[in-house]
């Protein structure tokens, strides 16, 4: 009974994992906790343990203060809290129930890829809702599929970002998952036309560095297969085709109205590198102790710094941010000790890469806890399933 039971609860729990990151019909935050505290609790009961981690203390130190100190002291009842927490609690449960499993690293890329699936359907959706004229024209603003609210296209295209952190594994790994790579890599092309269309250059930049990344680590974990490759005549032909594919792909269309309006967009606003969004920051830094409560006084030419830490700094002062750079260093040691362990597929490596840098990248450029708390829960998945895995105890 016992060996039919776990497999249709583990199922349950993808399924609720991906009708939550689809946001399905503005997917109730009080049933999302409900649904996820009976999951929570059932991992409490077979694993007979109740962990209070440093990743869950440090990430409690950021909600509670960050909340308090803005709203008053009703924010201990703020849902965002509790969301935030669950996500981290089901996903160190999660994670350590699956390192003791047979098929268990199979089953954490599958629970990945159930967030992926979630954020690929909605990003094809809010996709659709630009491209049929639903935003103000001339604008990067369009309604969302599920709220009909007028959303700046950042927001929108931020569900692009999980499924452009698997690209690069969906290639060099395309024999493992055949269909489900088809899937990942066609959906990414679809929404990098979309990004291209909605003129964003954070998606199409988090791609390109997240790209950069998994390739060295790739090099770095598949040191003696690439130098096999290197060595084979057949390689070098696929790359001269592809880079020549490249190449004539780009001329034909360069002098489209969609890429002339995208390369006009990339100097607006400073461009990339002196981009003003940099500026914010650095003035933030500048004044990061000038405010150790917070209430937003910095002396700043926008309301945010885009910038996660630096938001949460100025918003509520060091306490929170001190926390959360405090759970983000944390949960980067974590990644580090999980890209160590040799027990570990590359491919899982370079998803769980993947994963973690493209959102951090996000965050460092964009106020996403300000935007939504539904944008900071899939970073908190992450990491809460890399520390669970990584635990000494299953």
């Amino acid at each position: 009974m016992k060996e039919k039971i776990q497999p249709m609860v583990f199922a349950s729990m993808l399924v609720y994992l991906s009708c939550y990151f689809l946001q399905l019909f503005k997917f109730p935050d009080i049933l999302m906790l409900g649904i996820g505290a009976c999951f929570c609790l059932w991992l409490v009961i077979k694993q007979k343990k109740i962990r209070i981690s440093l990743g869950l203390i440090l990430l409690a130190a950021t909600m509670f203060p960050f909340c308090m100190i803005q709203f008053g002291a009703t924010a201990i009842f703020a849902r965002m809290i509790y969301i935030i927490l669950l996500m981290w609690v089901l996903a160190e449960y999660l994670g350590a129930d699956l390192k003791t499993e047979k098929n268990g690293e199979i089953k954490l890329i599958y629970v990945i890829y159930s967030m992926i699936l979630g954020h690929l359907i909605y990003g094809i959706l809010n996709s659709y809702m630009y491209f049929i004229g639903t935003g103000i024209p001339g604008t990067r603003y369009w309604f969302d599929i599920w709220s009909q609210e007028l959303t700046p296209g950042t927001q929108l295209t931020m569900y692009f970002i999980s499924v452009f952190a698997v690209f690069f594994p969906a290639i060099v790994c395309f024999k493992n998952r055949k269909w489900v790579n088809i899937i990942i890599i066609i959906g990414s092309c679809f929404l990098i036309y979309a990004s291209l269309a909605t003129r964003t250059r954070t998606t199409l930049l988090v791609l390109a560095l997240v790209c950069i990344v998994q390739f060295v680590l790739f090099l770095i974990l598949e040191k003696e297969k690439v130098l096999s490759y290197t060595s084979s005549k057949k390689l070098w032909i696929i790359v001269a085709v592809g880079i020549v594919g490249m190449i004539l792909g780009f001329i034909l269309v360069k002098d489209t109205q969609i890429i002339r309006e995208f390369i006009d967009n990339l100097g607006k606003g400073g461009g990339i590198i002196s981009n003003v969004r940099f500026i914010e920051q650095r003035k933030a830094l500048r004044q990061l102790f000038d405010y150790p409560m917070g209430g937003r006084q910095m002396e700043l030419e926008f309301l945010y710094c885009h910038n996660v830490w630096l938001d949460m700094a100025n918003a509520s002062g060091l306490i929170p941010f001190a926390a959360f750079t405090g759970f983000t260093l944390y949960s980067g040691y974590n990644l580090v000790r999980f890209v160590l362990k040799t027990d570990i597929q590359t491919e899982t490596k370079l998803i769980m890469v993947g994963m973690y840098v493209a959102f951090f990248l996000y965050y460092t450029v964009e106020p996403a806890l300000d935007a939504s708390v539904h944008f900071i829960t899939p970073w908190i998945l992450v990491k809460g399933l890399i520390h669970g895995y990584t635990s000494k105890e299953g």
